[in-house]
């Protein structure tokens, strides 16, 4: 149901939030709230459960979750096992918000499904998209709907826009055009959808990493400065500063990394970690290959997530711990 908080909060996060709101701008926007809501409320459908821009209620519930659980996939009848998609960006199916597989990764597992997934960034409406000025950039975009873009999630969409100065808002395409992204400044100039389903999100800073190692299930591998001998108990000293040798790999620089399954790798600080998103571990390899001192780092195939760990000078302080859903 639209309401006055509801109208000042779309308006809030449609603003720019890097530039300064100027007090006659908030004072305009929060007197449209008070005379557009009750309008808007007068001519809503009886027993409709959407608002007026087309958006369920329930979507705008996500944002107040810890993250979601994944209900992509079947149950083999043979195995009786849940055979689910193999990350985030492919998941489709989600519940309903207050399902209570979705309070966390371990009630998740609980009810058989092993993919827990981050919480989206703040929803703002939907069914439309921004264009002219509003308009600065684009993440994946298939204009004529031929699949290019469905392997592409909304972390992606996420990161093209805080790789994008100027970008405030990002609109998602779930259904049709699946995957494409679209970039906006605001949202002063837009153009309904119509039969294409849209998302627009306000645009969030990258997630720190968890808090504790423990608190999520992530891979996580170690980084020789050269090709890698039979892994050791413990690595040998190493230069912080030095990456490892590049392997000329079809015009493009890879790095090699030992892998231990069942390890995890930790650091007792809450400081100097880098957040990527990467398709699989070698490219988060390449990430910390191409960060200068980095030599440790953290991957989470569900979601994407590559962490890149802060080099530190004493190597007591690397902890190596075993986790069975981890490889270092």
């Amino acid at each position: 149901m639209w309401n006055v908080n509801r109208c000042l909060r779309i308006a809030r996060r449609a603003l720019p939030a890097r530039r300064p709101r100027p007090y006659m701008a908030r004072l305009a926007v929060s007197l449209l709230c008070l005379v557009w809501v009750p309008m808007a409320t007068s001519v809503k459908v009886a027993d409709s459960h959407e608002d007026l821009d087309g958006v369920p209620n329930e979507e705008f519930l996500w944002e107040t979750l810890p993250g979601r659980c994944c209900f992509a996939g079947y149950m083999d009848t043979i195995t009786e096992e849940w055979i689910g998609v193999s990350s985030c960006a492919e998941c489709n199916v989600w519940s309903e918000p207050d399902n209570y597989c979705h309070k966390s990764a371990e009630t998740c597992l609980k009810c058989g499904k092993p993919l827990y997934c981050p919480k989206p960034p703040p929803l703002i409406t939907g069914n439309q998209v921004c264009i002219g000025r509003s308009r600065v950039g684009y993440g994946c975009f298939d204009e004529i709907d031929t699949g290019i873009c469905g392997a592409k999630g909304l972390s992606e969409c996420q990161e093209a826009c805080r790789l994008n100065d100027r970008c405030e808002q990002l609109v998602f395409y779930p259904d049709r055009r699946a995957g494409s992204c679209v970039l906006c400044r605001d949202l002063v100039e837009v153009e309904d959808t119509h039969d294409v389903k849209t998302r627009i999100y306000a645009n969030t800073p990258a997630p720190p990493p968890p808090a504790h190692p423990h608190g999520s299930r992530n891979e996580g591998w170690h980084l020789f400065p050269s090709p890698s001998p039979p892994s050791p108990p413990r690595p040998p000293p190493r230069k912080p500063s030095r990456p490892p040798a590049p392997i000329a790999l079809a015009g493009n620089q890879r790095f090699e990394c030992a892998f231990f399954p069942d390890v995890e790798f930790t650091v007792d600080t809450d400081r100097g970690y880098t957040d990527r998103v990467a398709a699989s571990r070698e490219e988060c390899c390449n990430f910390c290959g191409t960060k200068n001192g980095c030599q440790d780092f953290v991957f989470e195939p569900g979601s994407g997530t590559c962490v890149l760990l802060p080099h530190m000078q004493d190597e007591s302080k690397l902890v190596r711990t075993a986790n069975s859903y981890t490889v270092a």
